[in-house]
């Protein structure tokens, strides 16, 4: 009996060793392999800052992790510089579809956003604001004289004049052509006050324009072209708000008040007046 016993305690344990030996082998395996598993899941739902750690004696193991890691990392870099060409693709876009791509001040479908916008804040608050619309005077026969080139660079410079009479807060835009809208936001005091302000702006951006444009063409197998150009402008100018007027309204007012400007003989300034746009005992 003591013989059978220790035969039986042997043989048992010569059969749990090498099934221990087994065991302890396939969780060194198993464990790295569900890691390699889960991390490779998790970077295939879009969690690209996945890393494993993988120790094991099994050299495949390791740099298996190794290249699942750099895989990783690789994805996350491309997916980074991917969104940032997106984001810059988007940049353009918005650019294109609001600003003007000669002067890259806000373009006509813009100004009617950023006008809604402030008439609906100035009849809240009660302040007026100003549409001017500018036209540049003599500015067809620069173009027929020295060519398109020498026009675009006059209209750059007469957009960087007039943003220069501006405040933060307001708008210039170019509308079309010669073309420019200034718009003036929340001015302050009655109704004869915020004329006078609107007074000063227009009477300032008309003194700039008036100053001679110095303008450079230069070509590398053409000699160096350099005028200097007088271009004044004439400029039409309506008050907002007003009972049932709207964006488009404004618009049209300012620019009729620039075409009398015009037949006036150009470089000057016109007011569209409401007969009753100041409140009474104002």
């Amino acid at each position: 009996t003591r013989l059978l016993w220790v035969t039986l305690l042997v043989t048992a344990m010569l059969l749990l060793w090498p099934w221990y030996l087994v065991l302890l082998a396939s969780r060194r395996i198993i464990e790295p392999i569900s890691k390699l598993s889960e991390a490779i899941q998790a970077i295939g739902s879009g969690d690209l800052g996945t890393r494993v750690t993988v120790q094991s004696h099994i050299a495949e193991l390791r740099t298996l992790g190794e290249g699942v890691n750099r895989m990783a990392a690789e994805l996350q870099h491309e997916r980074t510089s991917l969104q940032h060409r997106i984001d810059e693709a988007t940049d353009k876009l918005r650019n294109l579809a609001f600003y003007d791509t000669l002067t890259a001040l806000p373009n006509r479908r813009l100004l009617n956003d950023r006008l809604a916008h402030a008439l609906a804040i100035s009849r809240r608050s009660g302040h007026y604001g100003a549409l001017m619309f500018l036209d540049l005077d003599n500015f067809k026969s620069l173009n027929d004289r020295f060519g398109h080139a020498m026009g675009d660079m006059l209209l750059i410079e007469a957009a960087r004049r007039i943003s220069g009479c501006l405040r933060e807060m307001d708008t210039v835009a170019r509308f079309g052509g010669d073309e420019f809208v200034v718009m003036l936001s929340e001015l302050h005091g009655g109704y004869a006050e915020s004329v006078g302000q609107a007074v000063i702006v227009a009477d300032k951006i008309s003194c700039v324009l008036e100053q001679p444009f110095r303008l450079v063409e230069q070509h590398d197998d053409h000699p160096e072209i350099r005028i200097e150009y007088q271009c004044s402008a004439s400029i039409g100018v309506v008050l907002f708000p007003h009972s049932g007027v709207a964006e488009e309204d404004v618009l049209r007012l300012a620019d009729a008040a620039m075409y009398r400007a015009k037949r006036g003989g150009g470089g000057r300034i016109e007011f569209h007046e409401y007969a009753d746009l100041e409140p009474t005992g104002s």
